[in-house]
């Protein structure tokens, strides 16, 4: 069982990963999948759920090549195929939030660049 700062570093790492794996779908997704269309395209279900999919792909790598089972860390006794798959889930879950800061914080930056007060 983990203490807390154990559980709270835990989830620091967590954040950090789900911003990585986050920023790797950025670049995939806007490459891979087409611009236009009705399947994949830009804010579509079948996009949002294809993004999803990679995501916890990605997270289950991730979990499987490091030491970052979750389940393991708080229970000893959780299978491993079942503790790859939850922290694969929770990661790729993880992204989703993260994608919305950043857009946020991107466009909060590009207004403030186009703004007539910034350029003086």
């Amino acid at each position: 069982m983990q203490t807390p700062a154990g559980v709270t570093e835990l989830l620091a790492i967590m954040c950090v990963v789900s911003l990585l794996i986050e920023r790797i779908l950025e670049f995939v997704v806007e490459h891979a999948f087409p611009a236009k269309g009705e399947f994949l395209g830009p804010g579509t279900a079948s996009r949002r759920m294809a993004t999803f999919a990679l995501a916890t792909v990605l997270g289950i790598l991730v979990a499987s090549q490091t030491s970052l089972g979750i389940l393991a860390k708080l229970n000893p006794g959780v299978g491993r195929w079942f503790d790859l798959l939850f922290t694969g889930l929770l990661l790729a879950a993880g992204t989703q939030p993260i994608h919305s800061a950043v857009t946020l914080m991107e466009t909060k930056k590009h207004k403030r660049q186009a703004s007539p007060l910034a350029k003086k």
